[in-house]
C-alpha cells in the first residue's frame, strides 16, 4: 500500500575555485555568429539565450578560454543528435578551461532558471568530470563551481543558475574546466534558459485554493491537486508542475500530499485519480496522465518546458512509460522503487527510440527491494545512461514499502532524494 504525507527539506552547496579569464586568440569571426535574441516574448518576459549551436558562437559571446585549444566547428564522431558540429575543447595544462563571455556585458541572474548544454568526453574514465561555473564579464567574485560526470556518450545536462550563481546579482561568462592536461571534451547546445518563457494565461482559469487538496476532474477521470502560497493567484506567472501516480493499492487523494511539502514550494500539484486501490494500466492509463495535464493548464499558469511526472511502483511505471511516449511535454521523470521498462508493456529499444529527446531522470532505488531487484534496476537505468539520458540513481537501503520512522522510510526518502530535483532547474526543449 502506498502511505502520504511529507515535508520537503534541501539544500544544494556548492564549492568555490579561484581562476579569472581573460580574452585569448580563441574568439569566433563575428560577422558569421548568429546575433544574440534579448528581447521580450509576448506575456513581457525574458527569452532563452543560445551561447552556441552548430559552429559559430552566438553574437555578442566570445571564447576567454585558457590553457586550452578550442575549435567551434570540429566534426569528430560521433555529433549530438541533428547537429552538424560541435565545440572542441583540448586542455593545454591542468585546470584549464573553455570559457565563454558575453562582451557586451552582463544578465540579470534572477531573470534566468538554468543552463543547459549537450556535452560528452573522449575519456573512458568513470570519474571524468568537468567543472562548471558562472560569473561577471569583469570577475571579481569567486565563482561557485559545480562538478558535471561526462562519459563518451552525449547527455543532455540541465543546471539550476540557483545552485551556481552563488552571490552574483548578474553573469556573462561560463566557464566548463578540467582536471587534467590532455583531456578534451566536446559541448554543443548551450543556452541559458529564461524564467517562464512557456507559460500562458489560462484559458479557463479558477481561483487557486492554496495548501489544501482539492479534487478536479479531466474528461477522463479525476485527480487532485494541491497549489503552493508560491502561486500567483493572478494567474499572470507560469509555475512547475508535478504529475505524481501512487502505486499498486494506493491512492491519489493521499498521494497528493505525499509530494506536497507547503511551504516554500514552488510547483503545483497532481496526483492522478482513477485507479484507487488498483494498478495502472500501461496501454490504457498514459490517456488519463495527458488529460489530466491538459486540463490543469486550462486552470492554471502552467509552464510546459518545466512540468515533471513521476510516481512510486506501478505509478513509476506509468510515469515511464508516458514519458517516453509523450517525451516533449516533460522535462523529466522522478520515480522510487520501479524501474523503466520492465513493467510498461513496452521494451528498452522500443521506449527509447520513441522518446522525442533525452529528458532528465531521478531514480530513487531500494536495495533491499523485492519487487524491483537491484540488480534488474541497475542494469535497466544503465541502459538509458548509455543512450545518452542524464539519469541519476540514488540507492538506499530498505525495501519495497517502509514505514516513515524518523528521517527513514519510504516517504522520508521520496522527500529526502526525490522532491528536490523539483529545484534543479530542468527543462524540456521549446516547441
Amino acid at each position: 500500500m502506498d502511505r502520504y504525507r511529507s515535508i520537503l527539506s534541501f539544500v544544494l552547496v556548492g564549492v568555490g575555485f579561484l581562476g579569472c579569464a581573460a580574452p585569448s586568440d580563441n574568439s569566433d569571426d563575428a560577422e558569421e555568429a548568429p546575433v544574440e535574441a534579448t528581447g521580450t516574448s509576448a506575456n513581457a518576459l525574458a527569452v532563452d539565450i543560445t551561447v552556441y549551436g552548430d559552429a559559430v558562437l552566438t553574437q555578442p559571446w566570445a571564447s576567454w578560454s585558457w590553457s586550452s585549444t578550442v575549435d567551434t566547428n570540429d566534426t569528430t564522431a560521433p555529433l549530438a543528435s541533428g547537429s552538424k558540429s560541435q565545440l572542441k575543447t583540448t586542455l593545454t595544462n591542468a585546470w584549464g578551461a573553455l570559457s565563454l563571455a558575453r562582451t557586451s556585458g552582463d544578465l540579470p541572474t534572477a531573470t534566468y532558471d538554468s543552463v543547459t548544454f549537450d556535452i560528452r568526453s573522449d575519456r573512458t574514465a568513470p570519474t571524468s568530470k568537468v567543472y562548471l561555473s558562472v560569473q561577471s564579464v569583469t570577475g571579481g567574485a569567486t565563482p561557485v563551481q559545480l562538478p558535471v560526470p561526462v562519459t563518451t556518450s552525449w547527455t543532455h545536462q540541465t543546471v539550476s543558475l540557483d545552485n551556481l550563481r552563488g552571490s552574483l546579482a548578474s553573469f556573462g561568462k561560463v566557464s566548463f574546466m578540467g582536471e587534467r592536461a590532455g583531456d578534451t571534451f566536446y559541448l554543443d547546445n548551450v543556452q541559458f534558459v529564461a524564467k517562464g518563457t512557456s507559460g500562458s494565461i489560462p484559458s479557463a482559469p479558477v481561483t487557486p485554493s492554496y495548501e489544501t487538496v482539492v479534487t478536479r476532474n479531466s474528461w477522463l477521470s479525476p485527480y487532485f491537486l494541491y497549489v503552493p502560497r508560491s502561486y500567483d493567484a493572478t494567474h499572470r506567472t507560469p509555475t512547475k508542475l508535478l504529475v505524481w501516480m501512487h502505486g499498486c493499492g494506493g491512492n491519489g487523494y493521499g498521494d497528493a500530499w505525499s509530494v506536497s511539502p507547503g511551504g516554500s514550494q514552488s510547483w503545483i500539484t497532481v496526483s492522478l485519480g482513477g485507479k484507487d486501490g488498483d494498478c495502472w494500466d500501461m496501454e490504457k492509463d498514459p490517456a488519463l496522465v495527458m488529460a489530466a495535464l491538459d486540463d490543469v493548464k486550462k486552470r492554471f499558469n502552467i509552464d510546459a518546458r518545466r512540468v515533471v511526472i513521476g510516481g512510486y511502483s506501478s505509478g513509476g511505471d506509468l510515469a515511464y512509460r508516458t514519458a517516453f511516449f509523450n517525451a516533449l511535454s516533460f522535462a523529466g521523470v522522478i520515480a522510487e522503487n520501479t524501474s523503466p521498462f520492465r513493467d510498461t508493456a513496452s521494451g528498452a529499444a522500443y521506449s527509447i527510440s520513441a522518446a522525442a529527446w533525452r529528458f532528465n531522470i531521478a531514480h530513487l532505488a531500494h536495495l533491499q527491494d523485492n519487487v524491483y531487484w537491484i540488480d534488474g534496476v541497475r542494469q535497466e537505468t544503465d541502459q538509458l545512461k548509455n543512450a545518452g539520458f542524464p539519469v541519476e540513481r540514488i540507492e538506499r537501503n530498505g525495501q519495497h514499502w517502509d514505514d516513515d520512522k524518523g528521517s527513514y522510510g519510504t516517504q522520508a526518502d521520496r522527500r529526502t532524494y526525490l522532491l528536490p530535483y523539483l529545484d534543479r532547474g530542468w527543462v524540456a526543449p521549446a516547441r
